[in-house]
Formats: structure tokens, C-alpha cells, sequence
């Protein structure tokens, strides 16, 4: 009827499209400000850093450290969220297990996250098994490669890769 829509936080995007009603942001993040650039460093690196035992889905010891750095980083951005994704090579046998290995490894980041304090709601985990690899995977080194998990940091809403 003429009204305007309303802008709670003046970014220009209408309230009824913001994914953060309450904080300015950009259009092209859903109304979201954009994640640092040494947030999203900080992430990266640790989340290279973190290791499994071969074809399980427990963190190996020097992985703690790691994820500790993450829980810091969580805890310092409240409003940070964060989507886990698991990733496996084209080794082993079936697809099917792949996509269950990769789904327990980023799960196995989720809790272990959540047990140290972050409220799980901040958190999403998912497996992608071997179908987003990084390379061929013909080498060890290129299977070693696609065998992670991918931390992607975003506000409420935003949850594309950066």
C-alpha cells in the first residue's frame, strides 16, 4: 500500500531479505557483514592442520591444539558461525563409504567443538565424501590433498565459501 519496507540496520537490504536483521552488512552476504580476511586465514590454516587416523574418524592428538585455536576464535566472534565440511579422497571401495567417512570426520570436529563450549546451533556438519575434490587424486600426494575438512566461517545466514 505504499509503505516502505523496512531496513532495521540501515545496509539496504530490506529486513524481510536480511539474514542479519540487526547488523549492517553487504547484499551480496544476505545482509551479513563479511567474515575478516585474518578470521578466515585463522580458520583455513587450522583447518589443514587437522588429522584423522587412517580411514577412521578420530582426531589424532596434534588435532586438538588445533581445533582449540578455532574454539578461541569461536568464542571471540559470538556471532560467527561455522559450516564443517568433510571431505575423502577416491581411495577405498565403495562411494557410499566415502560419503559416511567424510560425514563422521566433520561430525567428529562438530562435537569435539561443542565439548569445549560453542553452542552447536553455530555449527553445521557435512559430508561430502570424494565428489569436491581438490585435484585428480591419481597420486598419494593429490589423494592426501582432497582427504580434509573445510572450515567455513560466516554470520547468521551467509554460509558461502569465502
Amino acid at each position: 500500500e505504499g509503505c516502505p519496507v523496512p531496513d532495521t540496520d540501515n545496509d539496504g537490504v530490506n529486513d524481510e531479505n536480511d539474514k542479519c536483521m540487526t547488523v549492517a552488512g553487504t547484499a551480496e552476504d544476505g545482509g551479513c557483514p563479511a567474515v575478516k580476511k585474518e578470521i578466515i586465514e585463522k580458520v583455513n590454516y587450522s583447518a589443514r592442520r587437522i588429522q584423522f587416523q587412517f580411514s577412521k574418524a578420530d582426531l589424532l592428538p596434534a588435532s586438538n591444539k588445533v581445533l582449540d585455536e578455532v574454539v578461541k576464535i569461536l568464542k571471540d566472534n559470538p556471532d560467527l558461525q561455522l559450516s564443517i565440511e568433510g571431505h575423502t579422497s577416491n581411495d577405498g571401495g565403495l562411494k557410499e563409504q566415502n560419503l559416511l567417512l567424510s560425514q563422521k570426520r566433520a561430525q567428529t570436529v562438530k562435537n569435539y567443538l561443542v565439548s569445549k563450549g560453542i553452542d552447536a546451533t553455530r555449527l553445521t556438519a557435512t559430508g561430502f565424501g570424494s565428489e569436491k575434490p581438490l585435484n585428480a587424486g591419481k597420486t598419494e600426494a593429490e589423494k592426501a590433498l582432497n582427504r580434509r575438512v573445510e572450515l567455513i566461517p560466516s554470520y547468521s545466514g551467509s554460509a558461502k565459501p569465502f
